[in-house]
């Protein structure tokens, strides 16, 4: 019986307490923006709101990863490495991958930009650990 509340108390902490850290930093964010959103964009909530949005998607990221059994990510783990190398190479060619700042990093799809590093974080955990697993 205490065991099972215990359990309980745990997976709430772990569901509300990012949620309420993510609203902390919306918060940080407007503090820190919004003087210079209203004299770039004219709406001093534009970062807020577009910061709310990443901030929507990865609870619901998160909710999905909380449902979803993380051992089938194993099947996949070589296809994510591939398509991850693919997408740092595609980044290397010049019509493809956008120059800013000097680096190529980016792939622009005119209506949104891809950082393929940010999939190699997730792909190169998951390949690892499905490695790891039979060494």
């Amino acid at each position: 019986m205490i065991k099972a509340s215990s359990n309980k108390k745990i997976f709430i902490n772990l569901y509300t307490l990012p949620i309420i850290l993510s609203f902390i930093g919306l918060i940080m964010i407007f503090e820190a923006s919004a003087v210079r959103s209203f004299s770039l964009v004219g709406d001093s909530f534009y970062y807020l709101r577009y910061q709310a949005i990443w901030v929507v998607c990865a609870v619901i990221i998160m909710l999905f990863f909380s449902i979803f059994d993380y051992h089938k990510l194993y099947y996949f783990a070589f296809i994510f490495m591939i398509a991850t190398i693919l997408l740092l190479v595609v980044v290397l060619f010049p019509g493809i991958g956008s120059k800013v700042g000097g680096a190529r990093r980016w792939i622009d799809f005119g209506f949104f930009n891809l950082q393929p590093t940010e999939f190699a974080k997730f792909s190169i955990i998951i390949y690892l650990a499905s490695w790891l697993i039979s060494k």
